[in-house]
């Protein structure tokens, strides 16, 4: 699981805290600069991601400006990736931008 350093879209927290049977007041994202919807990179069979993109993307991203991406959520693949694929997808954003200042954002 993805560690704690990520940050999570707060829209997600009241969703989840709500179906659980509490409502739970979250503060709201705010955001300066460019956020990017990412997609999620495949192999050329389309049956795989193709983890080694991602330091591509995160580079050519930064290289735009974009301070915070999204993750496995936004562009309709998602419902075809598994748990865990969508784990290590948000991982591998971790790894590559760690060092960088781009925030990485997710809904899992």
């Amino acid at each position: 699981m993805p560690s704690s350093s990520i940050s999570i879209v707060a829209a997600l927290a009241l969703v989840c805290s709500a179906s659980m049977g509490t409502v739970t007041a979250v503060e709201p994202l705010r955001q300066k600069g460019l956020v990017a919807a990412v997609q999620s990179p495949m192999t050329d069979d389309g049956m795989a991601i193709n983890y080694t993109v991602v330091a591509m993307q995160a580079e050519y991203l930064q290289s735009t400006g974009v301070k915070r991406v999204f993750v496995a959520g936004t562009t309709g693949e998602s419902l075809s990736l598994t748990m865990d694929e969508r784990f290590k997808l948000v991982e591998q954003w971790e790894e590559v931008t760690k060092s960088d200042e781009v925030d990485v954002d997710y809904i899992v």
